[in-house]
């Protein structure tokens, strides 16, 4: 067993520069996280679930948290709806430099495409892209997986 407290990762993938494992985890009832393992880290890392649904404390569950449960890097609400995280990749391709290094994940339910960046200690450049990159599409039923080629380009 590689990692524990995991409620339902859905999509993970390795960055191809660095090798961190970024892991999308659909939540329960109240949060949808984004899990981080860094390279070169040894097995058995917990990640707190059931007891813990992102950064809290879970109310529905009695479990006490483990005591070394680590935080995911960034986890969203569910604001009293319905939504399923869908894990994505890092940017390592050519063609928008400027987006290089940003993790790129989506919401299935609610239709998001969202972009971070994250340095191993604390996430920046939040950024909501769903109008920027998938509104142009047109009609879409949801992000369900992505996708990167051999030169880092990002699909969806």
């Amino acid at each position: 067993m590689f990692a524990v407290g995991l409620r339902h990762p859905y999509r993970d993938a390795f960055d191809r520069e660095t090798g961190d494992l970024y892991i999308g985890d659909v939540g329960a009832n109240r949060f949808e996280e984004i899990d981080f393992l860094p390279a070169g880290t040894n097995g058995g890392q917990n990640y707190g679930w059931r007891a813990l649904e992102g950064f809290e404390d879970s109310p529905y569950w009695p479990d006490p948290p483990p005591a070394n449960a680590i935080n995911p890097i960034y986890a969203f609400s569910h604001n009293g709806t319905y939504s399923a995280v869908i894990g994505g990749y890092v940017y390592r391709g050519n063609n928008i430099p400027w987006l290089t290094g940003e993790y790129f994940f989506g919401d299935f339910i609610k239709r998001t495409l969202f972009s971070l960046h994250y340095d191993r200690n604390e996430v920046s450049h939040f950024v909501n892209r769903t109008q920027e990159l998938v509104s142009p599409l047109g009609s879409y039923g949801g992000i369900a997986s992505f996708a990167e080629d051999a030169a880092g380009e990002l699909y969806m």
